[in-house]
């Protein structure tokens, strides 16, 4: 038996994966954060995003809770409880609804299908919490930095975890 039989993928590939971690994992170690962005931005070219998703999402939580204890004090919590409680409302209602009965008569045409794209988008970027976005949008804040920190691994964490949760 060959090592090359015992690689998930070509020589090539493997190696580009390897290269891609480790800028993640330079970039993660850091910052803190952008572990996932960096692995799912620079192995989506070669991968699925069905693979490269929860992998990169085990790898987040991993790497975040050795961090846990010590940022857990300096959460910003008003920016992660809105979010989750946004998104955990939305799913209770919809499944209300839906346990009452309530069936809309929509056609299979290409505006549902496209509506429901954009509305099923919106809610895994919302419930993921769009990492990048957050980030950007936390450094535009004046929290100090050590907060800034503590308040992205946080969300991270939750995120990944939460939707690792129900990958499974």
């Amino acid at each position: 038996m060959n090592i090359a039989s015992l690689l998930p993928g070509p020589m090539s590939v493997v190696l580009y994966g390897v290269l891609v971690a480790l800028f993640a994992g330079f970039v993660r170690g850091f910052a803190g954060f952008g572990l996932s962005a960096f692995i799912v931005a620079g192995m989506s070219l070669w991968l699925s995003p069905q693979i490269i998703v929860p992998a990169a999402m085990m790898l987040e939580v991993l790497a975040s809770i050795s961090l846990l204890r010590s940022v857990w004090p300096h959460v910003s919590w008003h920016w992660v409880l809105p979010l989750r409680l946004a998104v955990s409302t939305i799913i209770l209602v919809l499944a209300l609804t839906l346990l009452a009965g309530f069936r809309p008569q929509w056609g299979d045409g290409i505006g549902v299908r496209f509506g429901t794209g954009l509305v099923a988008g919106f809610m895994s970027g919302l419930s993921s919490i769009g990492g990048m976005i957050a980030a950007m949008m936390l450094f535009t804040t004046s929290l100090p930095a050590a907060r800034l920190r503590a308040t992205l691994i946080a969300l991270f964490v939750l995120s990944s975890s939460y939707a690792l949760m129900w990958a499974a």
